[in-house]
């Protein structure tokens, strides 16, 4: 883990962010969003904070997307992200269960602290 500026505050935790193996949830019977289709912009905002929005569509005409947008802060070592999830087609799609935002193990330094919102 890191903390220089604007520099990634941690490098593994991002790697897992962007590749969408830090968050999982269940489309049906299957483990997702392995198998999905993935498009990845980001920007850096007027204010310093880095964006990047992840989207994640689910394969074949279901027209389920998931779509998490990481938020990097140049003043401190924080991210913040959330998952959105929308339907577009008209009929209805696999049910969605156990969804975690954060399902990762990793190595942390003494002092390191893990803030949440419910909802």
């Amino acid at each position: 883990m890191t903390s220089e500026g604007n520099a990634c505050v941690c490098p593994e935790l991002e790697a897992l962010i962007v590749a969408g193996r830090a968050m999982s949830f269940r489309c049906g019977t299957q483990a997702a969003p392995e198998g999905w289709a993935r498009t990845i912009s980001g920007t850096a905002r007027a204010d310093g904070i880095g964006q990047t929005r992840i989207a994640w569509k689910a394969p074949g005409a279901r027209g389920l997307r998931a779509t998490l947008e990481l938020l990097r802060f140049p003043d401190s070592p924080a991210y913040e992200w959330v998952v959105f999830f929308e339907q577009d087609a008209q009929s209805g799609g696999p049910v969605l269960t156990e969804v975690c935002s954060l399902d990762v193990t990793l190595p942390v330094a003494d002092g390191a602290r893990l803030s949440y919102a419910r909802g």
